[in-house]
This record gives structure tokens, C-alpha cells and sequence, in this order.
């Protein structure tokens, strides 16, 4: 086996093992996403432009609230 087919395995098995709880499998899961605008210059990519809030309960991903920002 080589060193890049080793390397691939152990982060799929690092994927494998931390995304189910990631998803919710264990518990409900909230994130916050933060959508950024290139067009705008800033040290992180760009300027917030939407801001989104999901849930992830038992694997599946619900969209539970949005709002844009606007100046």
C-alpha cells in the first residue's frame, strides 16, 4: 500500500467515524453557516453577506431559519 493510499484510508475512516454524530445521530446538532462575498475584500474571503441557521436531528438536515444581511 502507499503512502497516499494510506494517507486517502485514514481520513475517510476519521470521516466515517466522526460524521454520523456530526449529523445528529446521537443527539440534535445546530450549526450556523456563514455565506461571505468575494467581491467585497477582507482578510477571511470576503464580507458576510446571509447568515443561515440548521438543524441536523437524526441525520436529517432541516433548513430552520435564514437572514440576509444588507446595507
Amino acid at each position: 500500500m502507499t503512502i497516499e493510499t494510506s494517507a486517502t484510508l485514514e481520513g475517510m475512516n476519521r470521516a466515517a467515524t466522526l460524521l454520523p454524530a456530526m449529523l445528529g445521530a446521537t443527539e440534535p446538532r445546530n450549526y450556523i453557516l456563514l455565506f461571505q462575498n468575494p467581491a467585497e475584500l477582507r482578510s477571511t474571503g470576503g464580507i458576510p453577506g446571509a447568515l443561515e441557521l440548521r438543524s441536523t436531528p437524526l441525520i436529517a438536515l432541516n433548513e430552520t431559519a435564514s437572514l440576509e444581511f444588507t446595507c
